[in-house]
């Protein structure tokens, strides 16, 4: 069968995709309440350790460190700052929810590309006038989001997806190259999709 109709089955079948947990939508009602301050959010974090515990590490990544080392979950919000927090911890959400499974690929070293892209998206949203096109909060958010297709091919289809990185690794080729002329379509694609 064509990968084209696997991933249509998967899709049209939405009770196998994973959903976000509890946390991202109280997460996102603090967030709107102009009246929660960093401690309420800190407080709705802490409740999950996977995402404080991912929190924490992206506060004090090169791209966010400045001065010692964060400890708190407080301190990782001020650090890194609200609009970022909400972007991270659904991205994070959508990580976790995806961990549960057996796929092989390296979910540290994904989420570390995933924080990096996001990061860069949204510096170079700064040096360009997006005239009102999107907000420079969904810049990150798309940055932080842009191969989570790999997620999904890690998840469902662990086998394509090994079979695709080991074709392009011999053929020195890059893996969306590889998998259009594997499967049809690229990560990027399938993520849209």
């Amino acid at each position: 069968m064509p990968f084209s109709e696997d991933l249509d089955a998967l899709l049209q079948n939405r009770t196998d995709l994973p959903t976000l947990p509890d946390i991202v939508l109280k997460l996102r009602a603090a967030l709107d309440d102009d009246m929660a301050g960093d401690r309420k959010i800190a407080a709705i974090i802490d409740r999950d350790p996977v995402i404080t515990a991912n929190l924490l590490r992206v506060a004090n990544s090169a791209a966010y460190r400045r001065g010692d080392e964060v400890t708190s979950v407080i301190g990782a919000v001020q650090r890194v700052g609200l609009r970022e927090v909400r972007a991270i911890c659904v991205v994070l959400s959508v990580v976790k929810s995806f961990s549960g499974r057996d796929g092989g690929l390296d979910l540290k070293q994904f989420w570390d590309h995933s924080a990096a892209v996001g990061r860069v998206a949204q510096l170079l949203s700064r040096r360009v006038d997006l005239r009102g096109a999107t907000s420079r909060d969904d810049v990150y958010v798309a940055g932080l989001l842009h191969d989570v297709g790999l997620l999904l091919l890690d998840q469902f289809f662990p086998d394509r997806l090994s079979q695709n990185i080991a074709s392009a690794s011999t053929s020195n080729c890059p893996l969306w190259e590889t998998e259009r002329q594997m499967m049809g379509m690229d990560h990027g694609q399938v993520g849209g999709l």
